[in-house]
């Protein structure tokens, strides 16, 4: 089984990129892809901006049923007051981007939110996993359900705490990309975004930075917490003491990426 998170900028802007990569991912193997919200998205619930959310969505898509999706999630909204409701309003951005990607993907598959499935304490803006109940839900939905789909289509950042939506804060995604690996046993994960992988150093500021090739988790972990923005520390936490390889590659090059192993 493989595990693929497609971040914000690949989602809104990468389709049709992103989608003949996937379909060659689909050639044998079952296929889990976690999907985040479109580029910039968040950042609009956050600021209560619905209508240009609206406005984003709408630009990609005439088709009704999608439509009509959209409206019923953004009809939705409320202005958040405390941290549960803000978690409900953030949460929009990824169910309906995974409806949206749904609309694309061009393979047979099923939507599974990941509210059905991840579950977590009350601490809704950077919640902790449930590991015991997200495992046994996982096999559940995951690994014995799928409606017999090889591919499942859901989202990242979001779980639930009792009948309450919570976020798993800022990489909320690709933690849960990694949540799912470990839980399922993935053979690889795969992380795409817009950048070509791990590098030596912010090309931004460093022109002689250098893409890492390489990295073990531990290396790769140090990294994140110094303060690397491309991988988010939580998501290297589940895959501590497993085997299974993290991939960073970039959706619109053909780069060899940076794989991310266990010791």
């Amino acid at each position: 089984m493989l595990v693929v998170k497609l971040g914000g900028t690949t989602v809104r802007y990468g389709r049709k990129d992103i989608i003949n990569k996937i379909s060659a991912l689909t050639y044998d193997t079952r296929l889990i892809i976690v999907v985040s919200a479109l580029a910039g998205v968040t950042d609009l619930l956050s600021g209560g901006d619905i209508e240009q959310v609206r406005h984003i969505h709408h630009s990609m898509t005439s088709n009704p049923h999608t439509l009509n999706i959209i409206d019923n999630y953004l009809n939705e909204y409320s202005t958040p007051t405390n941290p549960s409701t803000r978690a409900r309003a953030l949460s929009i951005g990824e169910l309906i981007s995974m409806y949206l990607f749904s609309e694309f993907l061009g393979v047979d598959h099923i939507c599974i939110p990941s509210t059905e499935f991840i579950r977590t304490d009350n601490n809704y803006s950077n919640a902790n996993i449930d590991w015991q109940q997200t495992g046994a839900l996982i096999r559940e939905r995951l690994v014995e359900g799928g409606d017999g789909c090889r591919v499942i289509l859901t989202t990242g950042f979001i779980g639930k705490y009792k009948d309450e939506i919570t976020t798993l804060g800022r990489g909320g995604s690709d933690y849960t990309a990694s949540i799912i690996g470990s839980l399922v046993g993935a053979d690889r994960i795969i992380i795409y975004s817009d950048v070509d992988g791990l590098m030596t150093s912010d090309p931004k500021t460093d022109p002689n930075a250098t893409l890492i090739k390489r990295i073990t988790y531990r290396d790769a972990l140090e990294m994140s917490m110094k303060g690397a923005k491309v991988l988010y520390h939580r998501t290297l936490e589940p895959l501590q003491g497993t085997r299974i390889p993290l991939y960073v590659l970039n959706t619109f090059s053909e780069s060899t990426g940076t794989v991310v192993y266990g010791e």
